[in-house]
């Protein structure tokens, strides 16, 4: 039984798929006709789509978006993203996959991936990357406006799925200086996922283990322990 979690960001953490993102979650969001869209993804307090959507909805309309709004917001930004694969294939970090697979074969660890992203957009990046990933194991933005409630939904599945009452030791993998302040607000260990001036600023706000990708597992693996 698996006493270690890992919980994996997904865009710029395992998947380059960021900018895709971003262009895609523009296009779904001038759907909604929006006079003026807040482009300043970092600026938010919640660094989610649904959250994104929300506060551009109530300074657009003063009014809250409904259940039929945020279904359309899930549907829309999948067919932009189906659209956009279609020209150009997402792909995985450097080892990334490889160092997925080794977790999964790795008895003392749970894998659970917790995402900013719409449910239907990031089941599709995952799997035009090539890396499967049972959906249960999969918290995103569709269900969860904040990240901390994501990351806590992402932590009750995977106690669920492996049937583990507690985890002695969960780490969040992210990108973002969101990941690692999400991860902190719950009490959990970091690694950052980054280069250059990404990994200055995780630097900055305080992670101590920052790495450019996945391709020195033994690096990796001497950080989750």
């Amino acid at each position: 039984m698996p006493s270690k979690l890992v919980v994996f960001d997904i865009d710029g953490t395992l998947t380059d798929s960021v900018a895709i993102h971003q262009q895609c979650f523009y296009q779904t969001l001038s759907r909604f006709n929006f006079t003026r869209i807040d482009e300043n993804w970092s600026g938010y307090a919640h660094h989610t789509d649904s959250y994104i959507f929300v506060e551009n909805y109530l300074t657009n309309y003063g009014a809250y978006p409904d259940s039929e709004d945020f279904r359309d917001v899930d549907v829309c930004l999948h067919q932009f993203m189906e659209q956009a694969v279609a020209q150009k294939h997402i792909n995985l970090l450097p080892g990334a996959g490889r160092f997925v697979h080794q977790l999964e074969d790795d008895t003392d660890y749970a894998l659970v991936y917790a995402t900013g992203s719409m449910r239907k957009a990031a089941e599709l990046k995952l799997a035009d990357a090539g890396l499967q990933v049972d959906n249960r194991l999969l918290a995103s933005a569709s269900e969860f406006c904040q990240r901390e409630n994501i990351v806590r939904n992402a932590i009750e599945r995977a106690q669920r799925h492996y049937a583990v009452n507690h985890f002695d030791k969960i780490t969040v993998l992210g990108d973002g200086v969101w990941d690692l302040l999400t991860a902190r607000n719950l009490g959990l260990d970091f690694i950052g996922i980054g280069s250059g001036e990404q990994a200055a600023r995780l630097h900055r706000e305080g992670a101590s283990h920052v790495v450019a990708d996945f391709q020195n597992n033994d690096v990796m693996m001497r950080m989750l322990h």
